[in-house]
């Protein structure tokens, strides 16, 4: 590697050997972006300056700055934009209007939906994946670009915390091009045979643009991508079981959330930064990444001693756990495996007729149709919790006064088309549409309806209060307007806390009313998938291996033999699945902390010679402290 990333963060890049054991990319790099650092347009308000900018924005830069340049960036925007058409003026309408801050690949499902361009799963996946990911990562407000000439940043960081590069946005969203042109400047500075791991909170939609698009066919072949732990659940399960850290071989222990740790340290620049000029903001983030820098370098030897210790008592726990079960890793492995391979498979798998589709679709909407409407009661409720006492009160209440007008047009939209839907069916395929009666008629089919409900009601509630919770952790002003929204967002925590335990409740209410169903029918299989009842224990947290992930609507026939895997019906195999990945992850955590220490002392040895030569060559007159 470079002497740029060498002297950043010899633990990553300290050795020119590209011979790293067992590993599976060479260094390990997150992303994320900060739309709180930004800065207002630089104004002059002086007489006879008016307008002028730059005025009282001395030219000072730091001899070690990390921004990358506007004009690197503005050249990845222009080929971001020749390679890939622009979206339809209605597509980028409807995304201004629904305040889409990340840009995704989510594109309307086609009639044949499936995996492509060497992806890991249907395009499907990858569109409800953007979506959902958009409706939980609330706080990525855009920022006005009337108002702010840098609208935030976007930072790399190495697994160790360290800053590497950093652009500033100009955008009012997060767009791609910003990642590629990081990663652009990253292999510039690196071997060709190389290969890097990106762990970011849209790593599955920057997979999909970069195989689909070809935006760097000589870098792509040479990435991983991944998505950081903290913004997982926010994904699809199917998304997770590819791209979350602990579900592969590639990471180790790394979470990818070194940027966010990153935001803390810098967390009080905020305020004045908004208000310098381009210069001098540059000027003291530069400063402040290089007292982060070296801070951590005096660390090092410390942070490696932390990290062997902890990986290696992990790895005694699991093998412990493990030497008590009858399943070999290989086995729990393989489980895995197909359990991946059976969630990527494409939507249509089970759909024979076009009519089959339509009823499947009606079916959808309607679930849709009543999770929203249980959203909107939940809403009305939490109305009677804002009082506009001040304006932070008065800004909450204008906020919900939207949520509940935006889910009032949800609700009559989807209504609108189930009943065209509905109505079309019976014109077009009167089979279908006594297929779908009778459907609705089935209790079975019904319950099946209900628990999915609940199931996306909960997980969508829990994603809402993680978002609350996230927003209070990354408080950082002390002034009365925010401790007052502060107030108002733990109430809205604590309301929807209760809100979860009642809709708990009710899911297994449910679960236990299917078995009980089971028992007694004549027409239902003793067979028939259940999934299990859910625990508070750990809920909260939206573990990527907790139980609320299951889906309810698994049948028999989507199996060789007719017969229930065991990844899905034997509890012991979940877990064992869980410890054979657990093992997995601290075997290469441990080789790469080997490699990392190899590095280190590569550096050390060469800076030692190089400091060594120094001092011989010198004059005699020259004095060295």
């Amino acid at each position: 590697p470079s002497t740029y990333l060498q002297t950043w963060c010899p633990l990553c890049f300290g050795s020119n050997s590209s011979e790293n054991g067992d590993l599976k990319v060479d260094a390990i790099v997150c992303l994320d972006a900060n739309f709180q650092l930004k800065r207002q347009r630089d104004l002059d308000r002086r007489a006879g300056h008016q307008g002028e900018t730059g005025t009282q924005d001395p030219f000072v830069v730091s001899p070690r700055t990390i921004e990358l340049s506007r004009r690197d960036l503005e050249l990845w925007e222009a080929k971001i934009l020749d390679l890939r058409p622009e979206k339809s003026s209605a597509r980028a309408g409807q995304k201004r209007k629904a305040n889409e801050t990340v840009e995704s690949e989510a594109h309307a499902v086609e009639d044949e939906d499936k995996v492509e361009d060497d992806l890991k799963m249907p395009n499907s996946t990858y569109t409800a994946c953007g979506e959902s990911f958009i409706a939980a990562d609330g706080d990525r407000v855009k920022a006005s670009t009337q108002y702010f000439s840098d609208t935030g940043v976007l930072a790399m960081l190495c697994r160790h915390d360290i800053p590497l590069v950093i652009a500033s946005m100009w955008t009012a969203g997060e767009k791609q091009f910003y990642a590629c042109a990081l990663l652009d400047f990253l292999f510039k500075h690196l071997p060709r045979c190389w290969r890097i791991g990106v762990l970011y909170d849209i790593g599955c939609q920057m997979d999909q643009s970069l195989k689909k698009w070809n935006f760097m066919p000589d870098w792509s072949p040479r990435l991983e991508w991944g998505v950081s732990i903290f913004h997982a659940y926010g994904h699809q399960w199917t998304c997770q079981l590819w791209y979350h850290p602990r579900k592969s071989t590639i990471w180790g222990l790394s979470d990818g959330e070194g940027c966010e740790r990153f935001w803390s340290g810098l967390r009080r620049l905020i305020p004045c930064l908004r208000v310098t000029g381009y210069h001098r903001r540059l000027f003291i983030l530069d400063l402040q990444v290089e007292c982060i820098d070296e801070e951590k370098w005096g660390d090092f030897g410390k942070w490696l001693r932390v990290r062997v210790d902890r990986a290696q008592s992990r790895l005694d726990e699991a093998k412990e756990k493990l030497a008590e079960s009858t399943f070999s890793i290989e086995y729990l492995l393989h489980q895995f495996k197909d359990q991946r391979a059976y969630h990527s498979k494409p939507i249509m798998r089970q759909s024979k007729t076009q009519g089959a589709r339509a009823i499947e679709h009606i079916l959808s909407l309607q679930s849709t149709l009543e999770a929203q409407q249980e959203n909107l009661r939940e809403l009305i409720s939490e109305g009677n919790d804002v009082i506009p006492e001040d304006s932070a009160g008065e800004a909450v209440l204008v906020e919900w006064q939207e949520r509940v007008h935006s889910t009032k047009l949800a609700i009559s939209r989807l209504q609108s088309n189930i009943k065209k839907r509905t109505e079309g069916l019976k014109l077009g395929d009167r089979v279908a549409a006594r297929k779908l009666e009778q459907l609705k008629k089935d209790r079975w089919i019904t319950m099946q309806l209900n628990l999915r409900i609940l199931r996306e009601q909960l997980v969508r509630k829990l994603r809402a209060r993680k978002f609350e919770l996230a927003t209070l952790d990354r408080a950082h002003s002390t002034r009365i307007l925010d401790q007052k929204t502060k107030v108002h967002v733990e109430k809205a925590v604590h309301h929807r806390s209760s809100g979860i335990d009642a809709t708990m409740k009710k899911y297994n209410a449910k679960i236990k009313e299917m078995a009980e169903y089971r028992q007694t029918s004549r027409t239902i299989s003793k067979s028939a998938y259940i999934p299990p009842l859910l625990l508070k224990e750990g809920l909260y947290k939206m573990d990527v291996d907790q139980d609320i992930w299951e889906d309810a609507w698994a049948d028999v026939g989507d199996f060789p033999d007719g017969v229930l895997p065991q990844w899905l019906v034997d509890a012991s195999v979940k877990k064992g699945i869980f410890m054979a990945q657990e093992v997995v992850n601290c075997e290469q955590e441990l080789e790469r902390c080997k490699v990392e220490s190899s590095n280190l002392r590569t550096w050390f040895y060469m800076e030692y010679r190089a400091v060594k030569r120094l001092v011989k060559e010198a004059d005699d007159e020259v004095s060295f402290f």
